[in-house]
Formats: C-alpha cells, sequence, structure tokens
C-alpha cells in the first residue's frame, strides 16, 4: 500500500542496430527471394524511462554501464515533481544493480523508491512494449545509411508517440 499515490517509472536499455530486420518482402510468384547480405556492427544505445506508462523520456549513451545510468537519471530527475512519490521499475541490468546507482538514488530523495523486477521477465518491464513497437515501426520498416539518420528517426517516433500502456496491468502478470 505503501505505493499507492505514487507515478510509476519504468526503466530499461536498447540498442538499436542499422541492419534492418525484414520480415515481408516482395518476390515474383514461384521463385525464391534474394536479400542483398549487408552487415554492420554500427549501432545506437538509448536509455529510456517511461513515465506512467505514456510518455518516453530518452536519451542516447555510447555505453549501457552504470556511469552512463546514473548520468541519465541525473538529467531524469530534474524533470520531476519535488512533491511526488514515485516507484522506479527496474530490470536486473549490471548498470541498475551497482552499487554506484543505488547510492545515487538514496542521496537523491526520499520520496523515490526502487523495485526490481524479477530476472528473466521482460513480460513485466510496459517500456519494453515501447521498445518492440519502436523497432517495428521505425527500424524494421525502414532502411537507413547513417547512425544520425536511424537516432533521428527513432526520436522523430518517441516525440510523437503518446503510449497507451497501463503499468500496473504488467506488474500484476
Amino acid at each position: 500500500m505503501q505505493y499507492l499515490d505514487c507515478t510509476i517509472i519504468n526503466f530499461d536499455e536498447a540498442t538499436f542496430r542499422l541492419v534492418p530486420i525484414k520480415q515481408k518482402i516482395w518476390a515474383k510468384k514461384g521463385s525464391k527471394p534474394q536479400l542483398p547480405f549487408w552487415f554492420s556492427s554500427t549501432k545506437a544505445n538509448i536509455m529510456g524511462a517511461l513515465v506512467d506508462g505514456k510518455k518516453m523520456f530518452y536519451k542516447w549513451y555510447d555505453k549501457l554501464n552504470a556511469h552512463c545510468f546514473v548520468e541519465f537519471l541525473k538529467k531524469f530527475i530534474l524533470t520531476l515533481n519535488k512533491d511526488k512519490k514515485y516507484v522506479f521499475i527496474l530490470d536486473n541490468a549490471p548498470a541498475h544493480r551497482a552499487k554506484m546507482t543505488k547510492k545515487f538514488i538514496k542521496s537523491v530523495s526520499n520520496n523515490i523508491f526502487i523495485e526490481f523486477i524479477p530476472p528473466y521477465s521482460p513480460q513485466l518491464n510496459c517500456i519494453e512494449t515501447c521498445w518492440k513497437i519502436t523497432r517495428h515501426d521505425v527500424t524494421s520498416a525502414n532502411f537507413f545509411k547513417t547512425i544520425e539518420t536511424l537516432k533521428d528517426g527513432v526520436e522523430m517516433f518517441l516525440d510523437n508517440t503518446f503510449f497507451m500502456l497501463n503499468p500496473s496491468n504488467y506488474l500484476s502478470r
């Protein structure tokens, strides 16, 4: 009951790659579809915070480590109302479990609570659905020549999308 009047915020990271995932392609009937092979190790890492299942706060990072996560939290916490209470839902990523992350959150405010979802339970974290939707609508459906254009596409999508997810439904599974 201690979280009854709290805003739920789900955190997660995702990696987007330049290589598109082709799910369906056109081919002449009776012929074998041929796809050009293209390999690229270029990737973009994003950290996100989904506020109450509706709006995404995100930043791009070169690495997904505890230092970057604490930097992300610093920027995100500045956007929060100091008079409200929050529950941060985190998965078991090493950056989330790091001592420096826990120490930082405790030092910032006493109106922020941390809850970890069980290991290997992405179905309990509604931000995973946001990444899936983003991949389907942006990166799987488009070809990007550069990592900057890929980031622009993801940013345009996230900035213009208002997700209608209920975090409580995910957590009660």
